[in-house]
Parts: C-alpha cells; sequence; structure tokens
C-alpha cells in the first residue's frame, strides 16, 4: 500500500504540476532552471518544451484513467481530494477551445497529447464520480461543471461526451442538493438536451449505436435523474425548449428503426414526462399543448 499510495502521489503531481496554465509548471522548466529571459526564449525551444509537458501530462492521465477505472472506493476517493487535481481536470477540458500550435510539427503533438488527455480528463472524473462521497467536492470545484457542459456542447468525439454525461448522471444520481446546484449551473441542460437530440452516423458503427445511442442515453439518465427533484419540475417544465426538445426526440424515435438504445431513451423520456405530470401545477398545461397525449398513445399502442 505504502508503495501503491507514493505511485498515485507521484502521477497527480505530475498532472498538477504541468497541467496548462498552472503557476508551478514553469518552476521545472529548463527554460527557467536557465534564467532565460522571455525575448531569448525561441519558439522552437516553446514548441519543444510545450511537446515535452504534454507527453508527460497524456502519460500521467493515461494512467490515471486506468487507474481510477479499476480501483476501489477509497482510493478514487484520495483522487478527487488530491490537491489541486480536480482543478487540472477542469483547465484540461477547457484547453480544447485554445488556440493549437501553428508550425506543422507542433500541430501534429498537440493532435497526439492534447486531445487524450482531454479524453482521459473525462474519463477520470466519470469514475471518480461514481462514488458519492465525492459528489460536493466535484461540484464544488470552480467552474468544473461548467466546463464538462461547454464539452459536452462542443465535443465531436463520442467516448467523451459519453463520459461527460455520464458524470453528469452520477452527480444527480443520489443527492438533491446536487441535482438542484446542476441545474442552475449555466449550460448544463442546454449541453444535456443537444447531446440527447444530437445523432451522429457514425463510419465505425457498432450495433445498435449508429446515432450515438449510448451517449444520447446517458443524456437522458441525467435529466431524468433532475426531474426527481421536486424544486425543479416546474422550472424545467418552464426552461425554454426542455419539453419540445423531449417531444421531438419522441417523435423521431417513432421513425426510426427500434433498437436497444432507442426503448431505454424512451423509457427514460417517458419517465421524464411521468414526473412532469405529477406535478399538478403543470398538468393543465401539458393537456392543453395538444402534441403530448397523441405521441403517448401512439407509444402505447405500438409497444
Amino acid at each position: 500500500y505504502y508503495q501503491q499510495a507514493h505511485i498515485l502521489a507521484f502521477l497527480c503531481q505530475c498532472v498538477v504540476t504541468h497541467h496548462p496554465g498552472s503557476a508551478t509548471s514553469n518552476m521545472s522548466s529548463p527554460i527557467a532552471q536557465d534564467n532565460c529571459s522571455c525575448d531569448k526564449i525561441t519558439s522552437r525551444q516553446f514548441v519543444h518544451y510545450s511537446e515535452e509537458l504534454s507527453s508527460l501530462r497524456h502519460a500521467a492521465y493515461e494512467a490515471l484513467s486506468h487507474i481510477s477505472q479499476h480501483c476501489n472506493d477509497a482510493t478514487k476517493i484520495t483522487l478527487a481530494e488530491h490537491s489541486g487535481l480536480l482543478e487540472s481536470l477542469r483547465d484540461t477540458l477547457i484547453l480544447k477551445n485554445q488556440t493549437p500550435p501553428t508550425t506543422p510539427q507542433s500541430s501534429k503533438q498537440h493532435l497526439t497529447y492534447i486531445l487524450p488527455s482531454h479524453y482521459q480528463a473525462a474519463t477520470i472524473l466519470s469514475h471518480i464520480s461514481t462514488v458519492p462521497h465525492n459528489h460536493k467536492r466535484i461540484v464544488d470545484c470552480h467552474a468544473l461543471a461548467e466546463a464538462l457542459a461547454m464539452v459536452a456542447m462542443a465535443s465531436m468525439d463520442e467516448e467523451t461526451t459519453y463520459c461527460v454525461c455520464r458524470t453528469f448522471t452520477n452527480l444527480t444520481f443520489e443527492s438533491v442538493e446536487m441535482r438542484d446546484r446542476l441545474f442552475r449551473t449555466a449550460g448544463v441542460v442546454d449541453a444535456l438536451l443537444l447531446v440527447m437530440m444530437t445523432r451522429r452516423e457514425n463510419t465505425h458503427c457498432h450495433s445498435g449505436n449508429c446515432g450515438g445511442g449510448e451517449r444520447r442515453l446517458m443524456a437522458c439518465s441525467a435529466l431524468a435523474n433532475l426531474t426527481i427533484s421536486y424544486d425543479n419540475i416546474v422550472p424545467l417544465f418552464e426552461y425554454p425548449g426542455f419539453l419540445d426538445a423531449i417531444l421531438s426526440v419522441m417523435r423521431e424515435d417513432m421513425q426510426e428503426k427500434d433498437n436497444y438504445y432507442d426503448q431505454k431513451i424512451r423509457s427514460k423520456l417517458c419517465g421524464i414526462l411521468w414526473s412532469l405530470a405529477a406535478e399538478t401545477k403543470n398538468q393543465t398545461s401539458m393537456i392543453e399543448r395538444g402534441d403530448i397525449l397523441p405521441i403517448l398513445k401512439h407509444l402505447i399502442q405500438n409497444t
């Protein structure tokens, strides 16, 4: 255990010390050690050093991703409590929107190291968020939830988006407080709705997942969790575009060839409608819309 704890601490420190924008990242820089002034640092030196840090950071992220997937809850708690780790994961998620290097060599390195680290950061969060003890710490981390929402809306990678939605599903699974806070976090609901509504035809299509079914199902699960909180039911019903998005997906699924994910998504969406209808303040408006009952009738007759 002593050796394992030190390995874990070393990997976390690699991520924290060398994450982009870290105040400590330049302390170990060979450029800083040589006391070189900024005007003497060539672009070639900067690119070379940046690539070294990217490589080290990616290796640490990959190891932590594997550990977080297979470790016990105590180790996941240790990861979440490591000073600066959550902030480093947040900064890596945000990094994707920064301008990539412009030189051909550095551009290749950027794709090799930065983007996989971006995916690994989302993966680590999806794993450590399975422990309820970590939920408050993750949500308390400044701008981390907003960064996850931003990635969900911008990422074209199925696995990264799935990990983000899984993190939101985990965080909203037990605690009413976490559901309420995430519902009120800017971008979270919009991001989940966008993922739920976005179908993509993948080049490498696995059975039943050609439209990103696993990713969309996880987004539906997070949205369904948000509706469990009593304080969220009316605000969600009144949330601009929320009910329209739910009904739009249900209509589309009626026209799609039925598969495993379509069935699961339909079940989640029906659960959301049930939660909304359980609040008496919503019932009259739901009936007066005129488009909910026909969809439910169609499902009853064709299921």
